[in-house]
């Protein structure tokens, strides 16, 4: 019955936060190839990298775990990584984590004598947040964590900072388990700039599930609501992960839904992944938002102890 309320507690609590105009988190780009290749369904990757889609889920690290993602966008103009590390102490698993985008020699324009749009220099780009959390276990089957974010934003000779908090939870059924989190969920939070300017930042509200069809196959499912387009983004995965090969490889598949510029659009991608315990290496491909390249690829690796 303590479950049911609590699954209860995630729909309502994905029901009362509303949403406003504000930007878009480096986060939001993928942290790992494992969930890209599920659509970017959050609480289910159960290395390091979980710190930066739901700390609940660092529960599974029994001693130590270390993850890396690097990819580049814009036919190599921009660098994107994340990396992150998780360590088993006490009653729990503190972790802490580093995610940037960087984009550099940017042309900077300027007018001439006759007012037309001239190069007059460059400047770069880089947009870099930090976490740290802690999880904790309140029963075999419902796990809490609570991260701090730290942000920092860099344009030209500009630099902005800010923090705010993370909250996730994860229950478990025998097939079935459930992932909420709320990302930047202290209201009034803002980047504030060097050039007197501020920015809040977006809350995200995240609620998801896998649901295990059989011992080789899970599907997912998401909704997820933030603070830029007022509409819940939906997604829907699944990965097969057969028994013959001791689940030493997985295939994966998903669509999702995602804000763009001015309208929600839609992306479908692929994963596999070879899990050899301790060291897992996993690849995604999914449709590019850029005109001049087809595809994204993306590829991460993680030791877990």
């Amino acid at each position: 019955m303590k479950y049911l309320l609590f699954i209860m507690f995630f729909f309502i609590c994905s029901q009362t936060i509303f949403s406003a105009n504000y930007s878009v988190l480096s986060s939001d780009t993928g942290v790992s190839a494992k969930t890209v290749g599920i659509a970017n369904i959050y609480g289910f990757d159960h290395s390091a990298s979980s710190v930066f889609e739901n700390i609940a889920s660092l529960y599974s690290i029994s001693s130590a775990s270390f993850s890396a993602f690097e990819t580049d966008f814009l036919l190599g103009e921009s660098k994107f990584f994340s990396y992150s590390a998780a360590l088993r102490i006490g009653p729990g698993v503190l972790a802490g984590a580093i995610v940037q985008n960087r984009v550099n020699d940017i042309t900077k324009t300027g007018t001439d004598q006759n007012n037309e749009y001239t190069p007059i220099g460059t400047f770069n780009y880089q947009n870099s947040t930090y976490k740290i959390g802690y999880q904790i276990d309140l029963s075999k089957n419902l796990h809490l964590g609570l991260a701090s974010s730290y942000y920092q934003n860099i344009i030209d000779t500009t630099t902005g900072s800010g923090f705010n908090f993370d909250f996730g939870a994860l229950v478990e059924f025998e097939k079935l388990s459930v992932s909420f989190s709320a990302q930047n969920f202290v209201k009034n939070l803002v980047v504030s700039y060097t050039n007197g300017t501020t920015e809040q930042l977006p809350t995200q509200i995240i609620t998801s599930a896998k649901y295990s069809l059989t011992t080789d196959l899970d599907i997912f499912g998401q909704f997820k609501i933030n603070e830029i387009g007022e509409k819940y983004l939906k997604a829907i995965a699944m990965r097969y992960q057969p028994d013959f090969l001791s689940k030493t490889f997985y295939l994966s598949a998903g669509w999702q839904e995602y804000q763009g510029i001015k309208s929600i659009n839609n992306k479908f991608g692929i994963g596999l992944g070879l899990e050899l315990k301790p060291l897992n290496l996993n690849f995604a491909y999914e449709k590019s938002d850029y005109f001049e390249q087809d595809g994204q690829y993306y590829v991460s690796t993680s030791i877990n102890l």
